[in-house]
């Protein structure tokens, strides 16, 4: 599969945050995508104990009837940079994330001036990537 191809699209998110003013009590995301191949588009409602971590639980549990084999793939490390300083908190963030299965490694971004979607870009560039990675799952 070449680089471009992607296994899935997400069609539409959308991310809540609860808390207190000193705690984020719980992070709640929703997202619709379509896989290749696949006649619907599924829509799935995921927490976790932040926003990217709720965008990410919630792609996994779209995608794990599909490639149960993305439950080994790890996020080893995440960075957010201003790409724009001089615009403050209005400047476009960059977000690199570092995904590992078995000893591979490797590293996906997105762009935004939303950080929420930024990660959701890295996420979904780097998931999209580690799908032709998988080991074959055994017929059941």
């Amino acid at each position: 599969m070449r680089r471009k191809e992607k296994v899935f699209k997400v069609s539409q998110f959308n991310v809540k945050a609860d808390g207190d003013g000193d705690n984020t009590h719980v992070s709640e995301a929703s997202i619709k995508l379509a896989i290749r191949g696949q006649p619907d588009e599924i829509y799935v409602v995921a927490e976790g104990n932040g926003p990217v971590n709720a965008l990410d639980n919630a792609l996994r549990k779209a995608l794990d009837p599909y490639y149960p084999g993305l439950k080994k793939v790890e996020v080893a490390d995440f960075h957010v940079g201003i790409v724009s300083s001089h615009r403050g908190t209005a400047s476009a963030v960059k977000v690199w994330i570092e995904f590992r299965l078995d000893k591979r490694r490797w590293e996906d971004k997105g762009v935004s001036t939303n950080i929420i979607h930024a990660s959701l870009q890295a996420l979904v560039k780097g998931l999209n990537r580690a799908i032709p990675k998988l080991p074959a799952e055994p017929a059941t």
